[in-house]
């Protein structure tokens, strides 16, 4: 059964941080696909958000997380990762993500 999966996604601003929070994000996504999730991907940078970075995600947005989860339609189904580089913008992720209409 394919599920359809929401994964926001972000990485650190320093180069230190990018390299591992990069491998991070990149890692949950091959997982999830690996267990037949399809993935979507949302992350704020245009250096990040890239199909080819993510390969076999569903959809790579690269949008503000607000509107990218706004736009987002979810379903029943919908399972969400937050992994974002701070915890206020875990809670304004997680504050969209509430707002679902399923």
């Amino acid at each position: 059964m394919l599920r359809d999966k929401l994964l926001p996604l972000l990485f650190r601003d320093s180069k230190e941080d990018e390299r591992w929070a990069g491998h991070v994000a990149r890692e949950v996504a091959f997982y999830a696909k690996a267990l037949d999730f399809q993935i979507t991907v949302i992350d704020d940078r245009a250096t990040f958000a890239l199909p080819e970075f993510f390969i076999g995600s569903h959809s790579v947005i690269c949008s503000d997380f607000a509107t990218g989860i706004k736009n987002y339609q979810p379903s029943s189904d919908t399972y969400v990762v937050i992994a974002t580089r701070s915890h206020p913008t875990d809670a304004e992720c997680l504050k969209e993500i509430l707002n679902f209409r399923i």
